[in-house]
């Protein structure tokens, strides 16, 4: 990138002036990365979607809780489906997800931190077939 923004001057500058300055810079290179277009950037994804596509998953995820709602009767089985999806990703997909994600933004040379976010998010996939194994096995004895 050819007009990458020094953070280390924003952090040390007490000038208010450099500052905006800088943020300035920030924003003028957030533009440029998405080709200038200010639309393109602040975009809502559902409006990208065609209606038909839209309408379909709207509808089959109604049905689905709909159903869920008819045969489930115990709401703790919910609740299991939901902690099993919810701790994988706040504990093992989020946090590897995000150093990969920052990893190719600011380029670090630790390729062992790299691969250590891998192993997390290979552990993850484990956790959370062993949490939905064990909402399924749950559900199996509810009924």
């Amino acid at each position: 990138m050819k007009d990458e923004i020094p953070v280390v001057e924003l952090v040390e500058s007490k000038d208010i002036n450099a500052r905006t300055s800088l943020m300035k810079q920030s924003i003028k290179q957030s533009l440029l990365e998405t080709g200038g277009n200010v639309q393109q950037a602040n975009r809502q994804a559902y409006k990208d979607m065609s209606t038909i596509l839209y309408v379909v998953v709207t509808l089959g995820l109604f049905y689905l809780e709909v159903l869920g709602g008819i045969f489930i009767q115990d709401i703790t089985i919910v609740f299991n489906f939901a902690s099993a999806l919810g701790v994988t990703c706040l504990a093992f997909w989020f946090p590897a997800g995000y150093y990969l994600k920052a990893v190719k933004k600011f380029e670090p040379e630790g390729e062992r931190y790299i691969t250590m976010s891998w192993i997390f998010m290979v552990l993850g996939v484990f956790n959370f077939i062993l949490g939905i194994a064990a909402a399924v096995i749950t559900l199996v004895e509810a009924k």
